[in-house]
């Protein structure tokens, strides 16, 4: 019993180092939260139909996202948080004045696609806030290919910096 808490430790530290690494590593557009709607899914269908979706995203639109699902602690309803890259022109639906997007409301139900100012102050509140994420729960971190690793160098370093894609392997100079 002892060994497994042991193990469940060791997993959540790597999962925190593996979730910074790819924080890091990106420059993300949209702090997303995605709730289901009960007359559209259950919990199952409402993960499964999800990473689906973004799995979708990232092949045909060039998406990036990283995430994890949660329950509130208030009405232990599941959710999904995730950071989400988005090139330009590439967004699936319309994004309202409430942060609300058309085509998530269609598929899944209640969602915020809030716009990351890429100061640093924010960007390390929403690290802080997708640790405790982690911490709380044993869920994994759901994530695209494509997300550089660390150690590897950035293109303002006039460095090789090697792009994974989910086809190919190619080296940008």
């Amino acid at each position: 019993m002892e060994n497994q808490v042991k193990c469940t430790a060791c997993s959540i530290k790597q999962r925190k180092i593996r979730f910074k690494r790819k924080f890091r590593s990106c420059e993300w557009t949209y702090f997303a939260t995605i709730l289901y709607d009960e007359e559209k899914h259950t919990e199952e269908s409402f993960r499964k139909q999800l990473c689906r979706c973004l799995s979708n995203l990232h092949t045909r639109r060039g998406w990036l996202y990283i995430g994890v699902f949660e329950r509130s602690p208030i009405t232990n309803r599941l959710h999904f948080h995730a950071l989400v890259y988005v090139p330009n022109g590439k967004m699936i639906g319309v994004i309202n004045e409430l942060c609300l997007n058309d085509f998530f409301i269609q598929r899944f139900g209640r969602n915020e696609f809030r716009g990351i100012d890429e100061t640093n102050f924010q960007k390390d509140i929403l690290l802080s806030y997708f640790m405790q994420c982690l911490s709380k729960t044993n869920e994994r971190i759901i994530y695209s290919r494509g997300i550089l690793q660390n150690g590897q160098t950035s293109e303002n370093n006039n460095e090789k910096t090697y792009k994974v894609t989910a086809t190919k392997r190619t080296e940008r100079k």
